[in-house]
């Protein structure tokens, strides 16, 4: 049995992509020879996780991407599909709870990014949560406030509130503290322009 879950989701629309004038599903567009995704897992050891991939299913049927990935990432992993478009990566986890609503670790990672060396999902040690951050200063990315002691104090969506911009992989000492944390994000309606985010659910487990 492997340590971890990882749920990755693939189900946004991607609009930004589409006004640019791609037609292939955002995970599939070749750069340097790869797929987008192929680049974002190289970034991760995912030798020890239980991949989850939320998909699109006009993308099943358009671009056949549940055999693609199947092909690229084995038989093993796990796909749910979305006929619908969700408000925000954060209710798209929530349709794999299921899959994750346990005592088992999990991590979420928007896999649309590459970067280096390659993460070990075995460095976080007994947090019950972590955020991987890079430096930035672009409103853009969602941003950690960190204290003296490198811990989270403040997560924040779209607002430049430190320098240390979120990478897009996120950690939850089990999968049952990321549910009800989501859950009570979605009850509250924390809705950041029109959209329920991963990162700032780190603010009711701070508080607590």
């Amino acid at each position: 049995m492997k340590k971890y879950n990882l749920v990755l989701p693939i189900a946004g629309k991607a609009q930004r992509f589409i006004d640019a004038g791609y037609m292939m599903p955002k995970p599939l567009i070749l750069a340097k020879g790869k797929h987008v995704i192929d680049w974002s897992l190289e970034s991760v050891d995912t030798s020890e996780c239980n991949l989850i991939f939320i998909v699109r299913l006009d993308h099943i049927y358009n671009f056949s991407i549940d055999k693609i990935l199947k092909q690229k990432f084995g038989d093993d992993i796990t796909i749910i599909s979305v006929d619908h478009v969700t408000q925000g990566a954060l209710e798209t986890c929530l349709l794999a709870e299921g899959h994750i609503n346990n005592d088992i670790p999990l991590y979420i990672y928007t896999p649309d990014v590459y970067f280096g060396p390659q993460f070990d999902p075995n460095c976080v040690g007994d947090a019950d949560g972590f955020l991987l951050t890079f430096l930035a200063n672009s409103p853009d990315h969602s941003y950690t406030e960190i204290d003296e002691r490198g811990v989270a104090s403040r997560v924040v969506e779209k607002e430049v509130i430190s320098e240390h911009a979120n990478v897009g992989l996120y950690y939850f000492k089990t999968g049952q503290m990321f549910v009800k944390y989501a859950q009570e994000a979605m009850d509250r309606k924390l809705l950041i322009k029109g959209e329920y985010y991963i990162a700032p659910i780190y603010n009711y487990m701070i508080r607590d």
